[in-house]
């Protein structure tokens, strides 16, 4: 059993959503036939399964039965729609700071320094910014914008939907971690056997 079999298994199972941007080299692995039905072979034997993001760029695990492991499904919906209101939040709030028409994607390039400027300058931003990490619960207590904004970029970080792309690390790229939320709130809105919707998740229909 080779070392990057074992990576891809143990980042899978941890939950991690494996992309070209967050990790190159595993992906070439699993975009390698022989590795993912390999990986696949393994998984099936413990009911999990490796799935695909709609866009095709991200990896991650499900399970082989869902209709086995509803408590499961549900507990992670939960984890999920604990801080949805507040990634939405931010989400909105990147969007009208880079003057995007649309929600971040996967491969999207995202500067801090960027963001902070436009928000020194917009007390509606700083408004919006305090919302999110009120909504995260992170840098709540922060007195000045820049860290309260570093704070949250920390924590978009650590929960892997954004990794750092330069030395100072103020310069990052969007994962497929966006995808793989995406279809979840898809998901919560389209389906109720779960988990019913949340008011929270209507906010996805205003976003696109």
């Amino acid at each position: 059993m080779s070392d990057r079999f074992t990576e891809t298994i143990e980042r899978l199972l941890q939950g991690e959503v494996i992309c070209h941007y967050s990790q190159p080299g595993l992906t070439q692995y699993l975009a390698q036939p022989l590795h993912f039905d390999e990986l696949s072979q393994f998984l099936r034997r413990i009911g999990r399964v490796v799935l695909v993001t709609n866009d095709e760029l991200g990896y991650y695990c499900g399970y082989q039965q869902p209709e086995e492991h509803k408590a499961s499904i549900r507990r992670q919906f939960e984890l999920v729609s604990d801080k949805l209101d507040g990634l939405v939040s931010w989400l909105r709030l990147a969007r009208m700071a880079q003057n995007l028409d649309r929600p971040i994607v996967a491969g999207d390039i995202v500067k801090e320094g960027e963001l902070l400027a436009e928000m020194e300058s917009s007390p509606v931003l700083q408004t919006q910014l305090d919302d999110v990490a009120h909504k995260l619960n992170v840098g709540r207590k922060e007195s000045t914008l820049k860290v309260k904004l570093s704070k949250v970029f920390d924590y978009l970080k650590d929960n892997g939907y954004l990794i750092a792309i330069s030395g100072t690390g103020s310069v990052y790229q969007a994962t497929a971690k966006w995808s793989l939320l995406y279809e979840q709130m898809d998901f919560v809105l389209r389906f109720s056997g779960i988990e019913e919707p949340s008011e929270e998740s209507h906010i996805q229909g205003e976003m696109f």
